[in-house]
């Protein structure tokens, strides 16, 4: 009796495993356009450069909104936020105009704050830019909006996005 009950069970399992309603079907049009996503295309330069510019600018104005109204020059980012960039391997900081630069600064980010620096001095408008770290990674600055009172940005934001992160939001 014992083994009829175990080679039934048995039966029962194997007949389980193989139902197709179980695992569920894939929906042809899902399928269609998961393979058009991954195939693989040929980018240009531009085109990455663009998408960097996109995403940077998104993540500025969410790092501006998230600052809201905090008193400073160079808000203070939520831990929150800062757990969620650094999940994505974004570097984020805050660079004030008025101070010297840090000397943790990578030469092409010191040299853009330099630069920033300057046309700030000058009362130039500051625009955002974006400047290729390498075959890695790429720099983008914009300035932090200033609170309501300020006349004119006191720092710039400075994001390092990586390529292949990049590439896979396109």
């Amino acid at each position: 009796m014992s083994s009829c009950k175990s080679i039934l069970i048995l039966v029962f399992c194997i007949l389980a495993a193989c139902d197709p309603g179980s695992q569920g079907r894939l929906d042809k049009e899902t399928f269609e356009a998961e393979q058009r996503r991954r195939e693989p295309r040929r980018l240009k330069e531009g085109e990455i450069t663009e998408a960097v510019r996109q995403q940077g600018n998104a993540l500025a104005e969410r790092l501006q909104r998230q600052a809201g109204e905090s008193p400073g020059c160079c808000p203070v980012l939520s831990q929150s936020l800062q757990d969620s960039l650094s999940q994505q391997q974004i570097r984020v900081s805050c660079l004030r105009l008025d101070a010297p630069p840090s000397t943790e600064l990578e030469q092409q980010e010191r040299e853009l704050l330099d630069a920033y620096q300057y046309s700030w001095e000058q009362g130039q408008p500051l625009e955002p830019n974006v400047q290729p770290l390498g075959k890695e990674a790429f720099l983008y600055t914009a300035p932090v909006s200033p609170m309501p009172a300020a006349e004119k940005p006191c720092a710039i934001w400075s994001i390092r996005l990586l390529r292949r992160q990049v590439i896979q939001h396109m």
